[in-house]
């Protein structure tokens, strides 16, 4: 999601050219380049996707390490392996999703009415999902980090800080997005991810700093 453009500003295009690749595919520096470039995407969603995909690598890394050293049972580091690089994945599939749902958002409400209402649905569904996988990372996350050895720890307290600002930006956007329309399903919708995540940090089953 990015903040609106100016409503008179020439906007030949949304996105820097991007020759048909993956925001994934780029290096961290050319990513950089396209969040700063002035035209509205990728923004908010896509960079709190990287730091969400990058928090769970920390954790996939850390865990790969009590692998190899024979500090870990072998079917829990397989188990937690698998979830970690899955929402790896999900999360960088959503820097791309999210980018392409604003743009066709920005382009459905010059025309109003059902289309950009539905455009604005899928725009703010995007970030919303990427809320809910938070709280799942969070608590994988979190479990992991119980019973690691020590000299891991820090690649999960690494991890925390990362997944915190990302949770944050996903919902910041949805309530941005929610906003600009009339979308009552998805509004409860976060207000529920939102309470879920309080209730389980209250908890201490996810770690803060």
């Amino acid at each position: 999601m990015a903040s609106d453009p100016e409503p008179h500003a020439a906007e030949p295009r949304l996105f820097p050219p991007l020759d048909a690749r993956s925001l994934a595919s780029l290096s961290v520096a050319s990513f950089v380049d396209l969040v700063a470039d002035p035209r509205p995407l990728p923004a908010a969603v896509a960079a709190a996707s990287v730091a969400a995909a990058l928090a769970a690598a920390l954790g996939e890394m850390a865990l790969a390490r009590a692998q190899m050293s024979q500090q870990r049972r072998q079917e829990d580091v397989d188990d937690w392996l698998a979830k970690l690089r899955a929402l790896r994945q999900e999360f960088l599939r959503t820097a791309d999703s999210d980018a392409s749902a604003y743009a066709a958002y920005l382009s459905a409400r010059r025309e109003g009415g059902d289309a950009a209402r539905l455009a604005l649905h899928e725009a703010t569904r995007i970030p919303l999902e990427a809320l809910e996988a938070s709280r799942t990372l969070g608590a994988l996350l979190a479990a992991a980090r119980e019973t690691c050895p020590p000299a891991l720890a820090v690649d999960y307290d690494a991890a925390f800080p990362l997944l915190d600002a990302a949770a944050a930006i996903f919902a910041a956007c949805c309530r941005a997005n929610l906003a600009r329309g009339e979308l009552p399903e998805l509004a409860a919708r976060l207000r529920r991810a939102e309470a879920a995540l309080r209730e389980e940090v209250d908890r201490g089953s996810l770690h803060r700093t």
